[in-house]
Order: structure tokens, then C-alpha cells, then sequence
């Protein structure tokens, strides 16, 4: 069993509004933060354009909540 929807509404209202203040204006389009759930772990992440080739990007997962 995985997180109620209460549970999940919530996580994005902390967790979410955590991830979009913890990048300044002048890098949001170079980074982003972001969190995906999976059963009862939140992973917590870095996106940034590649440096070998900014069309793509890569993920670096830095925090994970259990």
C-alpha cells in the first residue's frame, strides 16, 4: 500500500513548494529540483542540462525520504 491521496496532496504542497524555492531566478533555466514518489520513498533530484550536450538532460538524485 502507498501514500493516501490526503497523504499525497500533501507531500506535493511540502515537498513541491520545498523544490521550487530552493532554486534562485537567475538558474531556473539551467536547473530545476524536482521529487518523484515511489510506494513510500520520496526522492529528491537535480535536472540539469548535460554539459557534453545541452539538449539532453541528467538527473542527480541527492535526497531520498523514507
Amino acid at each position: 500500500m502507498s501514500f493516501s491521496e490526503f497523504e499525497m496532496a500533501r507531500i506535493n504542497k511540502i515537498v513541491g513548494s520545498l523544490c521550487n524555492s530552493k532554486v534562485p531566478p537567475e538558474f531556473k533555466d539551467r536547473l530545476r529540483i524536482e521529487y518523484s514518489v515511489n510506494r513510500y520513498d520520496i526522492e529528491i533530484c537535480a535536472v540539469r542540462p548535460r554539459w557534453d550536450d545541452p539538449s539532453k538532460e541528467t538527473r542527480t538524485f541527492f535526497a531520498k525520504i523514507k
